[in-house]
């Protein structure tokens, strides 16, 4: 039971890390000049 509740939390922290570089590569690349090929023209 205890390698079930390990395996569900590593899960969650990969989900979590996972997640946090969707958002940081997001915000870089909508944060990026224009002549950088950003979300915004």
């Amino acid at each position: 039971m205890s390698t079930l509740v390990s395996l569900f939390a590593d899960s969650r922290k990969v989900r979590l890390v996972v997640f946090a570089l969707m958002l940081v590569l997001f915000i870089l690349g909508a944060g990026a000049p224009e002549d950088a090929g950003g979300f915004f023209h």
